[in-house]
């Protein structure tokens, strides 16, 4: 689907649904399906599935079930078309704006957002799921298998080579490295960062999102948000996110050293969207992040 396709669909929900006149705006990437409705009561979340089946959307459906159990902050579904052609869901948004549109509000409220972000990203990470089976009877989120992972990581690495955005020997140094375990009983997000967690009044309210969601050892999952956020966010807000989390668990010993192969496979995987995007201050930043951990993982 193109994004002229999605754009194209979201107005056709959007007037069926709430009548003429409503804002469609797009708030994904290219061809990313995710668009903001604004209305006169508020505004909504519209998400369009990836495939004919919708598998990503029943397993976000699912999960935000569950999660309002956990009392993690998530929107309400309030229409799930599953059986669509193409499938959707439509989500209070829980707020006008993301935490990433507060990194240029005053100083005290961002880094009280940025530190409920960190707090949040703990609280998830307390939510064990020791038997995924049971959690979720259909099986919609488990562990991730490490075999898959590390080819997956392989095939990256080379992709960005062959690309010319990276070299042959950081390529190798990177495959050198050995890869934190992924087995772990917490629940992982797979994307969290500033662009997922809504906000109200200087308050995140909910975190958008749960596709990429799986079970695991959350310190790669705060390793990811980290470097996501170290790849567009001032350092005092960083620090602001790290603190926050912080107070809820800890890290592992060694956290610094050892995870610094996960914090350059998400560099990776966000200088090739970012290429795929044409986004070539983003791609310059994901290379100075690659290589500043490369750097860092020599010298440890």
């Amino acid at each position: 689907m193109t994004q002229h396709d999605a754009d194209r669909i979201a107005h056709d929900i959007a007037a069926s649904r709430y009548g003429a006149g409503v804002q469609v705006e797009a708030i994904s990437g290219p061809s990313g399906g995710v668009f903001r409705l604004r209305l006169p009561d508020g505004t909504r979340i519209l998400k369009l599935g990836r495939d004919p089946a919708g598998t990503a959307l029943r397993k976000e459906q699912v999960l935000i079930e569950r999660l309002q159990q956990e009392r993690i902050p998530v929107p309400v579904v309030e229409h799930a078309a599953l059986e669509a052609d193409p499938p959707y869901i439509l989500m209070d948004s829980a707020g006008d704006y993301r935490a990433a549109d507060y990194m240029n509000a005053p100083p005290l409220v961002a880094q009280n957002v940025f530190g409920e972000m960190g707090v949040l990203l703990a609280r998830i990470h307390d939510v064990r799921i020791d038997a995924p089976g049971k959690w979720l009877p259909d099986g919609t989120i488990g562990p991730r298998d490490r075999q898959a992972y590390q080819e997956k990581l392989d095939r990256l690495a080379e992709a960005m080579a062959t690309q010319g955005l990276i070299g042959r020997d950081e390529v190798a140094a990177f495959r050198a490295l050995p890869m934190p375990e992924l087995a772990g009983a917490s629940l992982c997000h797979g994307d969290f960062h500033a662009v997922q967690c809504m906000v109200r009044e200087g308050h995140v309210t909910a975190v958008l999102d749960w596709e990429s969601a799986w079970v695991g050892n959350p310190a790669i999952d705060f390793a990811v948000a980290q470097t996501y956020l170290e790849s567009y966010c001032p350092g005092e807000l960083l620090a602001s996110f790290v603190a926050g989390y912080l107070t809820r668990r800890s890290l592992p010993h060694g956290y610094e050293r050892d995870y610094l192969p996960v914090r350059m496979a998400q560099a990776l995987a966000l200088m090739r969207v970012m290429h795929a995007r044409g986004e070539a201050s983003y791609v310059a930043r994901a290379k100075e992040l690659f290589r500043a951990y490369l750097k860092v993982s020599a010298e440890s």
